[in-house]
């Protein structure tokens, strides 16, 4: 005789609902953010894009510098939400749908620092990576650490909890993601876009001023070749004499 068809035996109410998570909390998790990373680096792109047009970028260049950029910030996003996600594991928070929340958030910290720095970086004006560096992070070094400060801050009014669970599924998860997508955003991403600068189109007039730069070192540097050693040039109508 056929055999009866297995029997489907839910068990609804309460414990099933918390405990159904469990099921599919990894391809969720996975899902919503590749969707929540690809929507931060697509909006990215296109405020990068839209930003250096401003600015009288060609349009070619303007492009270039867009998608190079949010590569750039997708690399930040996946690096802040796989170190979250594997921290939280190290300190003891297990994968649930409360911790699952911190990288979601993960994603939007990272994309909030890295847009930031990429977009001063591409729009200081100089063309030399040191010098792009030096100007985003002299404009956004004091506000992106005051951001941080103030995140932790009111993060840290969670340890006044005396819920254990409030401290281990909020607290560490929350202190993981503003840590993590802050080193991403403010150390790391400066240093991997000074290092990739070569795919970054130069600013509209960057060599102009780099040869006038250059041109005018270069006047500075020559010496007059009838001044000998001991002497001072001096300028009398508009020409140079030599004076012990």
């Amino acid at each position: 005789p056929p055999s009866p068809p297995p029997l489907a035996l839910p068990a609804p109410g309460v414990p099933y609902d918390y405990w159904e998570q469990y099921l599919t909390i990894e391809t969720f998790l996975l899902t919503t953010i590749l969707y929540a990373s690809l929507a931060a680096v697509a909006v990215a792109c296109a405020f990068l894009a839209c930003e250096l047009l401003s600015l009288g970028w060609a349009a070619t260049d303007a492009l270039q510098g867009a998608v190079v950029g949010a590569i750039l910030i997708a690399a930040a996003i996946a690096a802040s939400v796989v170190s979250v996600v594997g921290l939280l594991g190290w300190v003891g928070v297990p994968l649930s749908g409360i911790s699952a929340m911190s990288s979601l958030c993960a994603v939007g910290f990272a994309t909030e620092f890295a847009v930031h720095i990429t977009h001063a970086f591409l729009a200081s004006g100089a063309s030399a990576a040191a010098a792009r560096a030096e100007a985003a992070m002299r404009s956004l070094f004091v506000p992106m650490l005051l951001a941080f400060l103030s995140s932790l801050l009111g993060i840290f009014l969670l340890l006044a909890t005396t819920f254990g669970f409030v401290l281990n599924y909020v607290f560490k998860p929350m202190i993981c993601c503003v840590a993590l997508t802050y080193f991403y955003g403010c150390v790391t991403l400066p240093l991997l876009l000074q290092a990739l600068n070569c795919l970054m189109p130069k600013p509209p007039g960057a060599s102009a001023a780099d040869a006038s730069k250059a041109a005018s070192g270069a006047t500075f540097a020559a010496p007059d070749a009838s001044v000998k050693a001991g002497q001072m040039p001096v300028v009398e109508g508009g020409a140079a004499r030599s004076v012990v």
